[in-house]
């Protein structure tokens, strides 16, 4: 018998050809860095905001946004539990509870 081989345009287990979507990453527990793409999906942030939010001088800052996880010399990553609790902790500014 054949074993699978994961193809490298599969991302949490979906092709590429499908969005991913917000519950695919919706897991608590193990601290898992999760790379810029899945921060968008998870967010709805673009890749300039979530960069804008990191720096100090930007007027978008925000002291809050979870700190990046250096991976290596050209990549970062965040972890994914600081990323849903950042998002949790927008819904009480539109009205709702956490």
């Amino acid at each position: 018998m054949k074993k699978k081989i994961a193809r490298s345009s599969e991302v949490a287990g979906q092709c590429l050809l499908s969005k991913p979507q917000v519950t695919d990453f919706y897991h608590y527990g193990d601290p898992q860095v999760i790379r810029l793409e899945v921060v968008k999906v998870i967010t709805g942030l673009s890749k300039s905001s979530v960069y804008s939010k990191m720096d100090t001088r930007s007027r978008y800052y925000d002291p809050e946004w979870p700190k990046s996880v250096k991976l290596g010399r050209r990549s970062v990553g965040w972890y994914r539990h600081e990323i849903m609790e950042w998002v949790e902790s927008r819904a009480p500014s539109r009205g709702l509870e956490a």
